[in-house]
C-alpha cells in the first residue's frame, strides 16, 4: 500500500500547481482519510502525551507530511519548505489557495457569468466547467446558489438546446442543478440516437416554413429526389396523365370513355 500511495504522488498529474486545488484538496483528503491520516493533519488528533502512544502517532504524522511534500509541484516548494509538520503544511497550501481575495473573487465570478458551451462539447464537460468554477469560489467564502448554477447552465447553452430551454419555462417550478444535469444528459443522447442533423433549432424552422422540408423514404419520387408537396394540393388535384386512348389513338381520355368507341 505504501508504495502504491508513492506511486500515485509521485505522478505529475496528481500534483497541485495552483490551479488545480479544488480537485487537489478532494482527492488528498480522501487518501488521507482513507489511511487514517487525516486527523493529524487536520490538528485534530494532537501528538499525545502518553509515552506509549508517542511512537505510533509519530510514524503516522511522518507518512502524512512525506505524503504532502510529494504532492506539489516544484514551483510550490518553497511556500512549504519551512513546514516543520504535515498540519503546518495543509494549513500553508490552504492559506496560498483558499485565500478570501476580493480580486479572486471578482475573477472568478465574472469567468462563471460569461461561461458559454463550446459548437462540439458535451453537456457533461460544460457542467463540469460550471461546477469547477463554482467549487472554486465556494473554496474562498463565495457559495453560488443553485438558482444562479441552473440560470448560467442555460444561458451558456448552445443554439441547439434553445427550445428545450424554452421548454422549461412553461415549468412551475425550477429544476435544480442535479436534476438539470439529468435532463440535458437525457437530452444530449435523445438527440444522438435521433440523429438531427444539424440540430433540434432546424427542426422548428420546418415548423415555420423557413427550411426546406426535406421529405421522408416514402415520398421520393422515381427519381431518388423527395417529393415537396404544395400546399393545399389533394390527389384529386393532381393533373391527370396525358394517356393515349388505344380505339381512337388520341389523347385526354381512356379507350372505354372513347366517344368514337360508343358510337362505332
Amino acid at each position: 500500500m505504501a508504495n502504491l500511495l508513492l506511486d500515485t504522488y509521485m505522478n505529475e498529474s496528481t500534483k497541485i500547481d495552483g490551479e488545480n486545488y479544488v480537485n487537489w484538496k478532494f482527492k488528498k483528503m480522501t487518501i488521507l482519510e482513507g489511511n487514517n491520516l487525516w486527523s493529524i493533519v487536520s490538528g485534530d488528533e494532537p501528538k499525545p502525551t502518553v509515552a506509549s502512544s508517542i511512537p505510533d502517532w509519530e510514524r503516522r504524522e511522518t507518512k502524512a507530511k512525506v505524503l504532502l511534500h510529494m504532492s506539489v509541484k516544484d514551483n510550490i516548494i518553497p511556500h512549504i519548505r519551512d513546514c516543520k509538520t504535515s498540519k503546518e503544511t495543509w494549513d500553508m497550501l490552504k492559506g496560498l489557495y483558499e485565500t478570501t481575495n476580493t480580486n479572486r473573487i471578482l475573477f472568478l465570478k465574472t469567468k462563471l457569468l460569461s461561461l458559454k458551451m463550446e459548437s462540439n462539447e458535451s453537456i457533461s464537460n460544460f457542467i463540469s466547467r460550471v461546477k469547477d468554477l463554482s467549487d472554486k469560489l465556494g473554496d474562498i467564502g463565495e457559495k453560488v446558489s443553485n438558482t444562479d448554477l441552473v440560470t448560467i447552465i442555460l444561458n451558456g447553452l448552445v443554439q441547439d438546446y434553445q427550445i428545450f430551454v424554452s421548454s422549461l419555462a412553461v415549468r412551475e417550478k425550477p429544476p435544480s442543478f442535479d436534476e438539470l444535469t439529468g435532463i440535458l444528459l437525457q437530452e444530449e443522447e435523445r438527440m444522438k440516437n435521433f440523429n438531427l442533423g444539424s440540430s433540434s433549432s432546424d427542426l422548428a424552422l420546418v415548423a415555420k416554413g423557413k427550411y426546406p422540408y426535406r421529405g421522408k423514404p416514402w415520398d421520393k419520387n422515381k427519381g431518388g429526389k423527395f417529393q415537396v408537396k404544395q400546399k393545399g394540393m389533394t390527389p384529386s388535384k393532381f393533373p391527370k396523365r396525358n394517356d393515349e386512348c388505344y380505339y381512337c389513338g388520341k389523347p385526354g381520355h381512356h379507350s372505354k370513355d372513347c366517344y368514337k368507341r360508343k358510337y362505332n
